[in-house]
C-alpha cells in the first residue's frame, strides 16, 4: 500500500497544481507530519500511525493565505476538514483530498461509523462493516445509574487536556475548559460535570468518530461512547450527519460565547455590591458638588 501511496503523491506533485502534499514522514525514529514538495524523495513517507492532520492544515491555511495544498487523509480526517470549513477554519477550495482507505481492522479498532473516504486513492475499501457500530450497554438512565456510571468514569480524569488537544475539530481561539468563569481551576478531578459537558456540548454536532480523544486519554475514559450517543441523537432529531457536506448547516449553536449565568446567591451578592458602589459614588459626587456650590471658588463670591 505504501508504494501505491508514493506513486499517487508523486503524480499529484508532478501536476504542479498544488504547492505541497501533507502526509506522514518517518525521521529520526519517529513519525510526524511533513510537507512533501515536488522533487522530494518519498522513501520516508508513511501512512500510519494516525495523526491529527486537519489541525496541521488549519494552522497552515491560517498562516499561508493563498497556498493550495493536498493531503493524504482518512475518511474521519476528511470529515473533520469539512466541519472546520463550515466554521471558517479551513478553505476547501485550496485543499485536495487524497483518500486513504482504512482497513477493516483499523475501522473496527476505532469503532468508526463510516471508514469510507470520498474517493479511494490509496488502499482498498473495507467491505462488510456495519454502518453504525453498536454502542456499549450502559446502566439505565432511570434511578440515576447512568449518571453514576459517568461520574465514576470522569472521577479518573487528571485534566491533561489530551482529549481537547488531539481533537481535529477543536478550533476555539480561547478554550472554555480553561476559563475559571466556567470551570474552577486547581481541582482534580475537575468539577463534575461542567468540565466534561463543555466538551460534550461542542462535540454534539461536530464529532467525526476518529476516536483520537479516547486513544489519547491516559485513564481510558470512554469518551467516544458519550460523543457517539450525542451525534446519533442529533442525526435522529435533525437529520444531520457530521462531515457529510460543507453545505449542511449545523443544527446546534455550539459556541459558548457568553459568560455563564451566575447562581442566585452570586447574583444577589453582585447586585448588592454594585448598589453599594453606586450609592458611594453618588454620595461622593454630592460632597464634591457642595464644595463647588455658590460661594466656592473665585467667580461668584460676595465677600
Amino acid at each position: 500500500m505504501i508504494e501505491r501511496a508514493r506513486e499517487v503523491v508523486s503524480a499529484v506533485l508532478a501536476r504542479g497544481e498544488v504547492e505541497g502534499v501533507l502526509a506522514l514522514r518517518a525521521t529520526e525514529g519517529a513519525v510526524g507530519p511533513h510537507m512533501f514538495l515536488r522533487g522530494d524523495d518519498l522513501e520516508e513517507m508513511r501512512l500510519s500511525p494516525k495523526y491529527a492532520l486537519p489541525t496541521v492544515l488549519r494552522i497552515i491555511h491560517s498562516r499561508a493565505p493563498g497556498a493550495r495544498l493536498a493531503a493524504v487523509l482518512r475518511a474521519c480526517e476528511q470529515r473533520a476538514c469539512v466541519e472546520l470549513a463550515k466554521r471558517g477554519q479551513l478553505d476547501l477550495g485550496r485543499l485536495e483530498f487524497i483518500g486513504l482507505a482504512c482497513t477493516a481492522a483499523e475501522a473496527q479498532a476505532c469503532g468508526c461509523a463510516a471508514p469510507r473516504p470520498s474517493r479511494v486513492d490509496i488502499g482498498e475499501q473495507a467491505e462488510g462493516l456495519p454502518e453504525r457500530p453498536p454502542l456499549r450497554d450502559l446502566p439505565p438512565v432511570e434511578g440515576g445509574a447512568r449518571l453514576e456510571f459517568w461520574r465514576k468514569e470522569y472521577s479518573k480524569c487528571i485534566k491533561c487536556y489530551g482529549c481537547r488537544t488531539v481533537c481535529p475539530v477543536c478550533a476555539c481561539s480561547e478554550c472554555l475548559m480553561e476559563d475559571w468563569d466556567w470551570v474552577k481551576g486547581g481541582e482534580l478531578p475537575p468539577p463534575f460535570a461542567t468540565f466534561y459537558l463543555i466538551k460534550a456540548y461542542h462535540m454534539a454536532d461536530r464529532c467525526v468518530d476518529c476516536n483520537e480523544c479516547e486513544a489519547a486519554c491516559p485513564v481510558r475514559i470512554p469518551l467516544t461512547e458519550l460523543y457517539g450517543r450525542l451525534t446519533r441523537d442529533v442525526e435522529r432529531r435533525y437529520g444531520y450527519m457530521t462531515g457529510r457536506s460543507v453545505g449542511d448547516k449545523p443544527p446546534l449553536l455550539t459556541a459558548l460565547m457568553d459568560k455563564p449565568i451566575l447562581d442566585k446567591e452570586e447574583k444577589e451578592a453582585g447586585e448588592k455590591e454594585a448598589g453599594e458602589k453606586e450609592a458611594g459614588e453618588k454620595e461622593a459626587s454630592n460632597v464634591v458638588a457642595g464644595e463647588k456650590g455658590p460661594g466656592a471658588g473665585g467667580g461668584g463670591g460676595g465677600r
